[in-house]
């Protein structure tokens, strides 16, 4: 059994977001020793959205790049990109530049995302999105690994072009959503699956499901052909409370001890990697009303949750 590892969501968007903070919390993050932190990504949305998102949202690769330039050994990722609204020759070329100046930190997590207003605004057809993430993540690999053979489809100039400079190595590629097709793709073109905690009245996310859905994935990749096991992640919300709530548990909320007794049953049903959201995701009343108040949560986290994991290896 390995030890669980953990990343943290950084505040580029929503009620904390600024670029200052995102820089403060990402540094903060690497000096408590996570071992990740991850930007989301949206374009354009609806104002009704804007109580849920915020009134700003930064771009996901530019805020990645500002991140990874002013950090030196932390991971960074997307959780997630959402591939069909950019080119993907140009997103390829973009990570890949990230990646090289990294120095290989970049796990690419990517997903067909679920807004069609968005698409409508981006002029991006909502009704191929599967197809179009397909394409993009086989254009994007074939590009960085330098393996062109077969690339067609819209792209049938490539096999003859120049694309420097590649990643230091092809960044893992972890698919997430929570959908049938989303599980297919990460196991038929995906180095790993992120599924994402939406709402605590959401079906299809508590360890014993999880653990049928990794079985099934395991079973789908071997049905693909392909070697090795896929790596599980899970981006969930945190909130550290003096008591125990009242009601069933609600995801990574509540006292040290039982947000580590959770923990342990989400590592038992094979999730190696927890992407911890502080600030989203969570009700009014739980939500931090500043940047201190995360770096509090954070520091908890660190010194009163992990510790008591890492005594099971111990």
């Amino acid at each position: 059994m390995s030890a669980m590892r953990f990343g943290v969501h950084l505040p580029h968007f929503g009620a904390l977001a600024s670029g200052a903070g995102t820089l403060r919390l990402a540094q903060r993050a690497e000096t408590l020793g996570y071992e990740s932190v991850w930007v989301a990504d949206h374009i354009v949305y609806p104002r009704e959205l804007t109580e849920r998102f915020g009134a700003e949202f930064y771009e996901a690769v530019t805020t990645l790049a500002f991140v990874a330039a002013h950090t030196a050994k932390v991971t960074v990722g997307t959780a997630v990109l959402v591939l069909p609204y950019r080119h993907p020759v140009v997103l390829a070329k973009q990570l890949a530049t990230l990646d090289a100046l990294a120095g290989g930190r970049l796990i690419v997590g990517v997903g067909a995302g679920w807004l069609e207003e968005e698409y409508r605004a981006l002029g991006a057809p909502f009704e191929e999105r599967g197809a179009a993430t397909d394409e993009a993540l086989h254009v994007m690999r074939s590009l960085w690994s330098g393996e062109r053979a077969g690339l067609s489809g819209k792209f049938p100039g490539l096999g003859e072009s120049v694309f420097a400079p590649r990643p230091l190595r092809p960044p893992r590629v972890w698919v997430g959503g929570n959908s049938p097709r989303a599980l297919r793709r990460a196991a038929e073109l995906g180095d790993g699956w992120l599924p994402i905690w939406h709402a605590p009245t959401k079906r299809g996310f508590t360890p014993e499901a999880l653990r049928d859905k990794v079985a099934e994935l395991a079973a789908l990749r071997r049905r693909a052909g392909r070697a090795g096991r896929a790596e599980i992640a899970a981006l969930m919300p945190l909130a550290i409370t003096d008591a125990a709530l009242p009601g069933p548990p609600q995801a990574l909320i509540g006292t040290p001890d039982a947000i580590a007794e959770t923990l342990r049953r989400y590592r038992d049903s094979g999730v190696e990697h927890v992407i911890l959201s502080p600030y989203y995701g969570l009700s009014p009343a739980l939500s931090p009303k500043t940047l201190d108040d995360v770096d509090r949560v954070l520091s908890a986290f660190a010194h009163d949750v992990r510790s008591r994991l890492y005594l099971d290896y111990s």
